[in-house]
């Protein structure tokens, strides 16, 4: 059970120093704020919820009159990132990110889950054990997170525009070689971090159709096809070498500056997901045309001059 009031019903106050929530039929509970409730914020929601590990959490919701600043016209400093399992991300200013080692946190919790495995069922020492369990678990969640807006944060700050490959995470979660792994570096959640940040500083951010970028060539744009074990691009046209993963990033940067160019001619893309309108985020084909997706629930619009039909009902730019 998750017990939410709306908009009224609760109170959030400090007495003695200490930040106290007033919740109707349950009294009066002293709280740790995780940071300060922003200024001139209204609280219009509060929900409780009971963890595995046996704590309570408090989550507000607020609604703040603050505007995002609108994504830049000429997006001058762009990144394509391209994520993986041993190096996480990759991009295209030579920046490799190591994935977060968790190797000794995931050792602690299969040696507290064999303990528990011993334990009788409904005993007491049962439930103390299961509670271990459920803090190396929160334990894993915590740092994991952690590791992934600090990435994010970094990213949406520094840059202007940034191009990612729009994965198909759940079809790789089906592959039982290489399951765990995914899952464990958890990349939808890395990106959904990103795009939401990405709008909130008002940074581009561009999921681009991965088909083929780790087959065509950065110089040239030549395809090249190459197994999975094969680490190196070396292209037979223009003889360009690089590292398989920088050749991709190299091209998501180049996709990405593509639809920034489109941008300088007057060019405007903007997708709408449900009914928030998100003006700098955006789904594209590796060639640069814009496409329609499951991803973002809305449609695509581009404009420059006269409109022509999308075949799948959505509107795009002419690949002049």
């Amino acid at each position: 059970m998750t017990p939410s009031y709306n908009q009224s019903g609760f109170k959030l106050d400090k007495k003695g120093g200490q930040a106290v929530l007033s919740l109707s039929k349950l009294g009066d509970i002293p709280i740790r704020l995780h940071r300060a409730i922003p200024d001139g914020a209204k609280l219009k929601q509060v929900t409780l919820k009971k963890e595995a590990t046996g704590e309570w959490f408090a989550t507000f919701g607020v609604q703040i009159d603050h505007e995002p600043p609108e994504p830049p016209e000429d997006p001058e400093k762009c990144v394509g990132i391209d994520v993986g399992i041993l190096t996480y991300a990759h991009d295209t200013d030579g920046t490799a990110v190591g994935s977060l080692d968790l190797s000794d946190e995931r050792e602690r919790l299969e040696r507290e889950q064999r303990d528990l495995s011993r334990k009788e069922h409904g005993s007491n020492n049962y439930e103390k054990q299961r509670r271990r369990v459920a803090e190396c678990h929160a334990d894993l969640r915590r740092k994991r997170r952690d590791f992934l807006h600090k990435l994010s944060n970094y990213y949406a700050r520094k840059y202007d525009l940034v191009a990612v490959e729009d994965l198909n995470v759940k079809g790789m979660m089906e592959s039982p070689s290489n399951s765990r792994n995914t899952a464990s570096a958890a990349w939808r959640t890395f990106l959904s971090l990103l795009q939401y940040k990405c709008d909130r500083e008002g940074t581009h951010f561009v999921a681009v159709n991965p088909r083929g970028t780790t087959k065509e060539c950065a110089s040239c744009g030549v395809s090249t096809d190459k197994p999975l074990w094969v680490r190196e691009h070396s292209c037979p046209s223009c003889g360009f070498e690089a590292d398989r993963d920088a050749n991709a990033v190299v091209r998501l940067r180049l996709t990405g500056s593509k639809i920034a160019q489109r941008f300088c001619d007057g060019v405007e893309y903007s997708f709408s997901r449900s009914r928030r309108h998100r003006s700098g985020t955006l789904r594209i084909n590796a060639c640069g045309d814009c496409a329609p997706c499951g991803y973002h629930s809305g449609v695509c619009k581009a404009r420059r001059g006269s409109r022509k039909p999308h075949p799948q009902g959505a509107n795009r730019a002419s690949g002049e």
